[in-house]
């Protein structure tokens, strides 16, 4: 309806992460009345890394009529259980009201130690919803990472069908000298022709960060 929204993190609580939606109303930004997420992230603690890893908290969205969809990696969602490495959830929000709920992305074993990190979400108008994000679930030793898609055709409920899209996986180390930074960010977005487009940060080279995209039409 042309009205903006943002979402942001909140830290002002050492325990706990939080969710804000921001609207534009009058000219204002209004925060809602209470956030769309609490969660805890506790790291990717994963020894073969040492990229910088907590832009994994902030929301990565999309949006289709009056619902958002933002994607983000949490170590346990209030309420919910702690796993040992991050998942990746999905708030679907309805921008009118401020409902929120809360889903688990990546459908590998809770608690696995498997590592699914820096996410976005986007929607198509026939109401599917796509998410994707790195994820190192295909490598016994949790060094090398495809980058993830899943899509929803349930509102954002399950993703019953994910699966890496690049064709080779790749260690984020070696794309930077000593490891100390990885992109920090996808993107997946739905173009005016319906095709999802992810975009990702790839060092399949062996010598460098790269740039690579990839259209998605499942």
């Amino acid at each position: 309806h042309g009205t903006p929204h943002i979402f942001f993190d909140d830290f002002s609580d050492p325990n706990v992460i939080t969710m804000w939606e921001s609207t534009l109303k009058a000219g204002n930004w209004v925060v809602g009345a209470k956030p769309v997420a609490t969660f805890v992230y506790n790291g990717l603690n994963n020894i073969q890394w040492g990229f910088r890893d907590f832009g994994s908290v902030a929301p990565g969205c999309g949006i289709n009529g009056d619902t958002a969809y933002c994607a983000f990696s949490a170590s346990q969602i209030a309420g919910g259980q702690l796993e040992s490495t991050p998942s990746v959830y999905l708030a679907v929000v309805n921008t009118r009201s401020g409902a929120s709920s809360i889903s688990r992305v990546n459908n590998d074993p809770f608690g696995n130690s498997k590592h699914h990190f820096f996410a976005w979400a986007t929607a198509k108008k026939s109401g599917a919803v796509y998410v994707g994000w790195y994820d190192d679930r295909n490598d016994p030793f949790n060094t090398k990472v495809e980058y993830f898609v899943g899509k929803s055709i349930d509102g954002g409920k399950t993703f019953p069908k994910q699966m890496a899209v690049n064709d080779i996986p790749f260690n984020p180390c070696v794309g930077f000298p000593g490891c100390g930074f990885f992109g920090d960010y996808t993107q997946l977005v739905t173009g005016p022709d319906g095709v999802v487009h992810a975009a990702w940060s790839d060092t399949r080279d062996g010598a460098s960060m790269q740039l690579f995209t990839q259209p998605v039409t499942w």
